[in-house]
């Protein structure tokens, strides 16, 4: 309140004054369905890192598909606190158990099994295994599960103006299901359990689609793995 009198800024008349000056969720200030409750402190996992020479913080995995087959292509994003030549390998492992090994040439995955939308089809997870090396000495690893998919927003002029629609490997969707708000005021509350639990009644519910609202906040990496597994698309907002 002392800042906001040094320096005024609104934006909202829900919020109380000097709302802009705290770095929270929007949502904390208060919405219609939500208190003003903006919290203090910090709510998620710290971290101390000892680290050698370097580290592997995550890689990009793009895909292109063509003619049955989908060719894997790895961009390494690493932290380097020692002179060395950073080099990774990659191993990526499909649903039956067939893995495929690289030393940083992309993978190409012959006959993939795709990843459908609730209702579309099933939901089969790649695993990506990454190993950091600096001249050859093993520093760090990184993984995760990645469905195989094209999605597209197709948009063509038709007599209404222009058409507005979701296709996964070039299959034209219907979009349905809701936003994902905060799972609670406390957000210390919310656990890998509990929102798994929230995107399996999605899924019973008929989702195929789920909207990351945009008062909110990030949320965890299990939200998104969750959803991969459900076969939920995930919306997602800016914040």
């Amino acid at each position: 309140r002392e800042r906001y009198a040094e320096n005024p800024a609104g934006g909202s008349t829900d919020a109380m004054e000097g709302f802009p000056l705290l770095r929270k969720a929007h949502c904390m200030f208060g919405w219609d369905w939500g208190p003003h409750l903006p919290d203090a402190g910090m709510w998620r996992n710290i971290s101390l890192l000892a680290v050698d020479r370097a580290r592997l913080v995550s890689v990009h995995v793009r895909q292109k598909h063509e003619n049955g087959k989908v060719t894997l292509t790895f961009s390494p994003e690493t932290e380097s606190y020692a002179a060395g030549e950073l080099t990774c390998s990659y191993t990526v492992t499909a649903p039956d158990g067939t893995a495929f090994v690289s030393t940083g040439e992309p993978i190409v995955v012959e006959n993939p099994q795709l990843w459908w939308p609730n209702g579309f089809g099933e939901q089969p997870l790649y695993k990506v295994e990454a190993v950091l090396f600096c001249d050859g000495k093993e520093q760090d690893t990184w993984s995760a599960r990645i469905g195989l998919r094209t999605v597209t927003m197709k948009r063509e002029k038709d007599q209404w103006g222009e058409s507005f629609e979701t296709c996964v490997n070039g299959v034209s969707i219907f979009a349905m299901g809701a936003d994902y708000i905060p799972e609670d005021n406390i957000l210390s509350n919310i656990t890998p359990e509990r929102t798994r639990a929230l995107i399996a009644d999605c899924k019973a519910a008929n989702f195929n689609a789920i909207r990351v609202w945009g008062g909110g906040y990030y949320p965890d990496d299990w939200f998104y793995d969750a959803c991969d597994e459900a076969g939920l698309l995930v919306w997602q907002d800016f914040m």
